[in-house]
């Protein structure tokens, strides 16, 4: 993460000045940092995605390495499956483990002893990297003349964060789970512009339509108890996962051609993020700290939804006060025992299947529906792309409509809200206009080729403003297209401006 210094001119162009790296060495550095906002006091609110998951750091429950490598949805759902496999897969190369080899050698020789140049094993893994260091919200707020504070929000909970957005009340928080079988999270902090104490809640879906157009959905939110930041800060340090839970094998039986669960007695059947579905039981004193470390798990072994396939970006319509979010894919837990259109359990079995929707490749953009209290009620599709119509052999999502919208941003100055696609489906990639009210959308940023339209937002500053957008890893799927100037990692920020209203 770079905090950067720009000016601006008397016209209102800008240009870089100077940029830092963010120190976030005081809490373990930063994790995989997904998109922002702001927050409506001025700062910038940041999130930490796919965090890595803690139970395969247990040395209790994990041993050795080649009890970890495949054990994602490990759990055999059908009569023809084979169970135990052995994985042949190199330990740093599953893909159960290999952002944290990434991430430590990302830190080897760069903070002395503790990271060394080469991992040789998940024993070593296991004393470098601390998942419990990361999955968080975060908050940077820079001051007038550049310094700036940092920190992570452990009482919000952990999870993959794609976006993390306040509302104007500066005390309610919605929290986006970037994954398969991923959740929704609320938080209600206990003062207004800080969230370092405060309430966390679980969405639990109900289905309202039969779901053959995105499905529309009634709310209810779980209580998962308050918390503070320096509470679960400490905990984290200390604690494993094999501290806060007990495991249990989940054992499948077939019925009528039908997978059932079941799980030992005071054991809950969960089906959450890639893990697939798991026989949990909380150790006595550790709900609370479970709730913060294990956000995701814990909510659903409390009866929220956990069937979510790419939970993207949130924002906020002020004007009719209620939020938009992308959902990019709509398939797997989201259908009913079904993944991509076929049959297949082993994202609905040990869950509730709250959510039966029709698969589509497309994905699509949902109004959520606020009450008076700041709490979403109803979560309904706003528009969803076209998998059917409008096709030619470069792009297998209508091309006039959207295609696997990642994040969106709402212009309360222009009354309109960008949609950000993060697609193959589309030739190129494109940021979109839309009129809420009409439905009206215009291209107005197109990526090139191989690259995703992420970050979108609208900024003020002094007379001018800006709607700011970043296309990322440009090339990074396209082989065929040989330019010896792009690593296809490489992104491009810019901004559409100065603009006057």
């Amino acid at each position: 993460m770079y905090l950067t210094r720009l000016h601006q001119d008397e016209q209102g162009q800008l240009s870089p000045v100077s940029s830092e790296m963010v120190d976030w060495s005081h809490q373990g550095g930063l994790w995989i940092p997904c998109a922002g906002s702001l927050s409506p006091w001025n700062t910038h609110i940041g999130g930490e995605e796919y965090e890595p998951d803690a139970k395969y750091f247990s040395a209790l429950y994990y041993p050795n390495d080649t009890m970890i490598c495949g054990s994602s949805f490990g759990v055999c759902t059908s009569i023809e499956c084979a169970e135990d496999t052995i994985s042949s897969t190199m330990w740093n190369q599953c893909s159960e483990l290999t952002n944290a080899y990434s991430f430590a050698k990302y830190l080897a020789g760069s903070n002395g002893p503790q990271y060394p140049e080469h991992v040789d094993g998940i024993e070593e893994l296991r004393e470098i990297i601390n998942p419990y260091d990361y999955g968080y919200a975060f908050e940077v707020a820079v001051g007038e003349d550049g310094s700036y504070n940092a920190n992570k929000w452990y009482a919000v909970g952990r999870r993959s964060n794609e976006l993390a957005y306040i509302l104007p009340d500066e005390r309610t928080m919605y929290l986006s789970d970037d994954g398969t079988n991923v959740v929704f999270h609320m938080f209600i902090a206990d003062e207004p512009k800080d969230f370092s104490s405060g309430t966390l809640y679980a969405a639990k879906f109900n289905q309202e339509t039969d779901g053959s157009k995105g499905g529309t959905f009634g709310i209810e939110w779980i209580d998962l108890g308050r918390a503070t930041s320096e509470e679960i800060e400490e905990a984290a340090k200390t604690l494993k996962f094999h501290d806060l839970f007990e495991i249990a094998k989940p054992e499948v039986h077939f019925s009528e051609g039908k997978a059932r669960v079941r799980c030992p007695e005071q054991f809950d059947s969960v089906n959450q993020g890639t893990a697939g579905v798991e026989c949990l039981k909380v150790k006595e004193g550790m709900d609370l700290v479970a709730s913060r470390l294990e956000s995701r798990r814990y909510s659903a072994m409390k009866g929220a939804t956990t069937e979510f396939t790419k939970l993207e970006g949130l924002t906020y319509d002020p004007r009719r006060n209620q939020m938009y979010a992308a959902v990019s894919d709509i398939k797997n837990g989201m259908e009913d025992n079904m993944s991509a259109g076929s049959p297949e359990v082993k994202y609905d079995i040990g869950g509730d299947n709250d959510i039966r929707v029709k698969y589509n490749k497309c994905g699509c953009v949902y109004t959520l529906k606020l009450d008076e209290d700041n709490h979403v009620t109803k979560m309904a599709p706003l528009l969803c792309g076209d998998s059917e119509s409008g096709l030619d052999d470069k792009n297998y999502c209508n091309i006039n409509s959207v295609s696997n919208p990642d994040n969106v941003a709402f212009l309360d100055d222009l009354d309109t809200l960008l949609i950000a696609e993060d697609t193959r489906n589309h030739e190129n990639n494109v940021l979109w206009s839309y009129n809420v009210d009409t439905g009206e959308k215009d291209r107005i940023f197109i990526a090139p080729l191989g690259a995703e339209v992420t970050s979108p937002y609208f900024y003020r500053l002094g007379n001018y403003s800006y709607i700011m957008a970043v296309a990322q890893h440009p090339y990074e799927h396209n082989h065929w297209l040989f330019d010896t100037s792009s690593s296809g990692k490489a992104g491009h920020v810019g901004y559409i401006g100065p603009i006057q209203l």
